[in-house]
């Protein structure tokens, strides 16, 4: 079974502007205890499309910490002592604020 580290604490701020080009820059910082980097920038044609990649980016340095930290194949199929393979869901909740 794989160690959960509750000890992982911290916020993750999420910043869009608009470009003069029409595109929009999505500023990504984290203060999370583990981190991997400080402060994620990605530029996309809608708000939403430069949230979505900063996120999938953020996902991804963290994918890659797991592999490293915990030996794990990221897209091999966890399964239980019966050998069923186990479903999970997880959730992300945003909190939005319009300064």
């Amino acid at each position: 079974m794989t160690d959960v580290n509750p000890n992982i604490t911290g916020t993750i701020t999420i910043a869009v502007q608009p470009q003069d080009n029409g595109q929009y820059i999505c500023y990504l910082s984290s203060s999370l205890s583990d981190s991997p980097s400080g402060n994620i920038q990605c530029y996309g044609q809608t708000k939403e499309h430069a949230i979505a990649i900063a996120l999938e980016q953020l996902a991804h340095e963290y994918r890659q910490i797991a592999e490293e930290r915990q030996n794990i194949d990221w897209d091999t199929v966890e399964r239980s002592d019966t050998g069923e393979p186990i479903t999970k869901h997880y959730h992300v909740i945003l909190h939005g604020f319009v300064a």
